[in-house]
This record gives C-alpha cells, sequence and structure tokens, in this order.
C-alpha cells in the first residue's frame, strides 16, 4: 500500500497528492524527493558533511576586561585569543598613548578552541593621566595579530 500526502490548504479545492514510497519499497525508510518530486540536497550529494577545522581560521585576540582599578592605582586587562592557535604562541599587552608605549606578555593558557592570556596589570607609576588605547596581540615567532583597540582612561 502507497501511502499519500496529507491535505494542503490553499485558497481552492483541498486536494491530495501521491507522494513516492521512501527509497522504493522500504518501508520507513526517509524520503529521497521532496516538494514536487524534487530531490533533497543531501540525496544528490556525494560528499559527506564535514564541520570546518579550527585550525583553518586565523587566531582572533579580544580585550576581556580594562579597567582602572583605584584602589591599587593599575591599570588591569585580561584576554583571550580563538582560532588558530600554535602552542609557542605569548599574548601581549600593548597599552599606547601618543608615542608611549608600555607592553606586557604572558605565556597563554589553553584550552580546546582559545587562549586565556590571563590578566596583566600597569602600575600608576609607568602611565600619565589620559586616554590610553589597549590592545591584546597573540606573537607567534616573527608574525602577529591584534585585537581590536580598547580606550581606558587614566585619571
Amino acid at each position: 500500500m502507497r501511502p499519500t500526502a496529507s491535505a494542503s490548504v490553499s485558497t481552492g479545492p483541498v486536494t491530495s497528492t501521491p507522494t513516492p514510497t521512501p527509497n522504493g519499497d522500504e518501508p520507513g525508510a526517509a524520503p529521497t524527493t521532496g516538494i514536487a518530486g524534487q530531490p533533497f540536497p543531501q540525496a544528490t550529494s556525494t560528499e559527506p558533511a564535514v564541520d570546518p577545522d579550527p585550525a583553518d581560521y586565523p587566531a582572533s585576540p579580544l580585550v576581556t576586561f580594562a579597567s582602572w582599578n583605584a584602589a591599587e592605582s593599575r591599570l588591569e586587562v585580561g584576554g583571550v585569543v580563538s582560532g588558530q592557535l600554535d602552542p609557542d604562541g605569548t599574548c601581549r599587552l600593548v597599552v599606547t598613548r601618543g608615542s608611549v608605549t608600555v607592553q606586557r606578555t604572558s605565556t597563554p593558557q589553553a584550552s580546546a578552541s582559545s587562549v586565556d592570556c590571563g590578566q596583566f596589570s600597569v602600575p600608576r607609576s609607568e602611565l600619565s593621566s589620559g586616554s590610553w588605547s589597549v590592545t591584546i596581540r597573540y606573537v607567534v615567532g616573527n608574525e602577529s595579530v591584534a585585537s581590536d583597540p580598547q580606550q581606558i582612561e587614566v585619571p
């Protein structure tokens, strides 16, 4: 016995159309055709679906927080890096204002898909009052990639 499709709502009379038996005569198998007998995309593809390899993506650093700690009189910054990661990579905090640059480095702690750069700290003695640009760089050998800069106000 061949199953039939349910009736559909339209502005005209209600009709039913036969639906092909899934995969010939195999009861309970998934159908290989859909609307108007057109094949489903997966039914015609011979390529298996493959999730992209995270290593195919470039590294993406991100400043997770940047704030002035008034009680300790210091700038505190944290960051992570996701994407293509190298076990020999390092995280570098770059804080700039005009021609003045202050840097710190850390050895990141790896997880499955990212590295945690940890928390950086820069004391007041190294920073003048004003607006500073804060960036996290992920450095591997002679190459690096930087986060979008964030502005922080030092009182």
